[in-house]
């Protein structure tokens, strides 16, 4: 018997983590014809195989050598038989019913080819948690051009996607050591409709040994910088991709789509390498361009004259004379208003 579901665990060195997000799947209420568990060790070092192994036949456990996330995702993806895969990082665990919502998701939209949901992020260095919500959609994504500039790239367990559909991806360039999560974010969209979903699915863990991309200062600049190079290599891998693979593509014109990936990565590198101001001013031409469609007129204004302030102010100085403009600007207009009715 085909599982439905398999899910799909990744996992390097994180033996502490990992019965809590195996338990988070074992809980679910699905029977064991249709739910597959896969984890797949990258190389640990540590106890994770010991930890693993005493759920028996519950999973199947494969060790490699390490290779990076892509190569654990291709290696997973490779042995996986269920209509769905889920992804689940071995840091972070699935809230209760999620299996069940994306089943139910999948089975009201056929056509949807991907799934992604909110998360709830936790830090354990303070206790703090917050929803990190996203909004709702349905369709093709990159038809609405609104939503598709809204859309933020997924983690890796907020994501679920048709195994059939997303063989046209895999494998993934092994090259890719880190953010294959990006990768299947970037390229998921285009292969068909997508279901993005407000309710938070997944717990994702802040423990400050994550290995995924942050602009956080407190992260060393030089792992930064690894982390920024990595998401230029998934963006031009994700390119690459689309020059090879351009029939399988819903969406014709891919300019304005990696545009909008470009800017992305452009504001990485800026938090850790200052631009100029004449390229920060360009940055914040090809930014308004690229969503004057989908901004209103005063928008579009005053984001010119955000761009000009950049040939005078430094970098860091602009975000606050933006809100301060943004701020004299709607006062003014509010003046108007009052003034136009006596």
């Amino acid at each position: 018997m085909t599982p439905r579901v398999t899910v799909l665990i990744d996992t390097y060195n994180y033996g502490r983590f990992i019965e809590e997000a195996i338990d988070s799947v074992v809980s679910e209420d699905f029977s064991e014809e249709e739910l597959e568990i896969l984890v797949v060790d990258d190389g640990s070092t540590d106890d994770t195989e010991e930890r693993v192994k005493k759920y028996g036949e519950r999973l199947r456990y494969f060790y490699k050598s390490n290779g990076g996330q892509a190569s654990a995702f291709n290696f997973g993806f490779a042995n996986a038989r269920g209509e769905i895969v889920a992804l689940l990082d071995a840091d972070d665990r699935y809230q209760k019913g999620k299996l069940s919502r994306i089943v139910r998701e999948f089975e009201r939209c056929p056509q949807a080819v991907l799934l992604v949901h909110s998360r709830i992020e936790l830090n354990t260095n303070t206790g703090e948690s917050r929803q990190m919500a996203i909004e709702a959609f349905e369709g093709f994504l990159p038809g609405d051009r609104r939503a598709a500039l809204a859309y933020e790239l997924p983690p890796t367990s907020c994501i679920a996607f048709r195994r059939a559909t997303f063989a046209n991806i895999f494998p993934m360039p092994e090259s890719i050591k880190l953010q294959a999560d990006a990768y299947l974010g970037i390229l998921g969209v285009l292969l068909g409709d997508v279901i993005l979903l407000p309710e938070a699915l997944s717990l994702y863990r802040i423990h400050g040994g994550n290995l995924y991309f942050t602009a956080t200062p407190s992260k060393s600049r030089e792992r930064r910088l690894c982390h920024i190079a990595t998401f230029a290599s998934v963006l031009e891998a994700a390119r690459g991709w689309t020059k090879l693979h351009a029939e399988l593509t819903v969406l014709a014109d891919l300019g304005w789509f990696f545009e909008r990936w470009a800017l992305v990565f452009e504001q990485f590198r800026f938090e850790v390498n200052t631009p100029g101001r004449w390229e920060y001013f360009i940055h914040l031409l090809r930014q308004n361009k690229l969503r004057s469609d989908v901004q209103t007129r005063k928008f579009t204004i005053m984001n010119y004259l955000t761009a000009i302030s950049a040939l005078v102010l430094e970098y860091r100085s602009v975000p606050s004379y933006r809100e301060k403009m943004a701020q004299t600007v709607s006062e003014r207009f509010r003046r108007f208003m009052r003034s136009s009715s006596h």
